[in-house]
């Protein structure tokens, strides 16, 4: 697999998104992210052949006001009082699965590759097992759970997809979860750990210089030791984060398979990606977010040249076995499922 788009191109038409988004008070973000996802599907190829989008601004533009009138009933409630509060956090929370399994149908029937169009078949049922009740068990049991959890998100998102009739699968175990959760709790105790030992020495050296009593004023730390211990704590977060999206998406990818043939593997340096995550942030930082566009072009070529697909036969016999019910999986989900609440 590869990304063949380039910042330069991908700028152009995010300014204009931009520029139309504003004017129009946010009612072309809709037609913006069409054209977003139509650029970085086309873009993003297998075998020499591109990918396609075919969502409609307008079936986008309901999932927006949904998400709009979520937001605007949870902002209320937030003014209202603390039981108010609690009570839109419940109803958003009963109404989130729902709405995110049709927005998965929704992204599924818009995505085609070589013409045939994938699909999406998970039930409301296990949605609500797999995004209420898992997420609600990992919280009550203090994030002990949550490996487990994100498993089963993973494998509702993979196991339910098809390409055409042709079904995907997913076997990845849940000892492996396991293991990139303890590594990562590990990673930010220690960096938590350096973090609270740089902050003991500077406030040592504070009551060593007032003579081993607490100084009567707030104390004036060493800026350098204290931007170093911020540089420590932040660089712990980011590595973390790339350590466990790569582990993430190599482990779920590299358990994936499409029908009885193919497989895919995936392959993500995690102190690359680190690297990557650190020069975006810089980057938009320093020019004030117009790098924003090449960091988003910069995110999908190291997420998609990292993976490969191993296929036994040709991509052509892929189409040929699944080209037969594209049209009748196209109208159903499309035509039921007609919105897209994601961002």
């Amino acid at each position: 697999m590869s990304f063949t788009g380039s910042g330069g191109e991908y700028f152009r038409i995010w300014i204009v998104n931009i520029a139309l988004t504003i004017v129009t008070l946010g009612i072309y973000s809709a037609w913006a992210k069409a054209r977003r996802l139509e650029y970085f599907y086309r873009n993003t190829r297998l075998g020499g052949s591109g990918f396609d989008y075919h969502g409609t601004p307008i079936a986008i533009l309901k999932g927006r006001i949904i998400g709009a009138i979520l937001f605007g009933a949870y902002s209320f409630s937030a003014r209202l009082g603390p039981r108010y509060l609690l009570g839109s956090i419940v109803v958003i929370a009963l109404v989130m699965p729902f709405l995110l399994n049709r927005a998965l149908r929704f992204r599924f029937a818009n995505s085609s590759y070589r013409g045939v169009r994938f699909g999406f078949h998970g039930s409301t049922a296990e949605a609500y097992r797999v995004f209420l009740l898992w997420p609600l068990a990992a919280l009550l049991t203090l994030g002990i759970l949550w490996p487990v959890a994100h498993r089963r998100i993973k494998q509702y998102e993979h196991a339910h997809a098809t390409y055409g009739r042709t079904p995907f699968n997913i076997g990845v175990k849940i000892a492996p979860f396991y293991g990139v959760y303890v590594a990562a709790w590990l990673m930010m105790t220690a960096t938590v750990l350096m973090a609270g030992a740089g902050f003991a020495v500077a406030f040592m050296s504070v009551i060593a210089k007032n003579g081993g009593k607490m100084p009567a004023t707030p104390p004036a730390f060493n800026i350098p030791l204290m931007i170093g211990i911020a540089v420590v704590y932040i660089t712990g977060i980011i590595g973390t984060q790339a350590f466990v999206t790569c582990r993430i998406q190599s482990l779920v990818w590299n358990h994936t398979g499409l029908g009885d043939r193919h497989s895919f593997t995936c392959e993500l340096g995690a102190g690359k990606f680190m690297g990557l995550l650190l020069t975006n942030t810089l980057a938009i930082v320093g020019t004030l977010g117009l790098f924003t566009p090449f960091a988003q072009v910069r995110m999908a070529q190291f997420m998609i040249n990292g993976m490969s697909m191993i296929s036994r036969g040709t991509l052509d016999d892929v189409a040929a076995d699944t080209d037969t019910t594209v049209s009748a999986l196209g109208e159903e989900s499309v035509g039921f499922f007609d919105f897209d609440i994601s961002f």
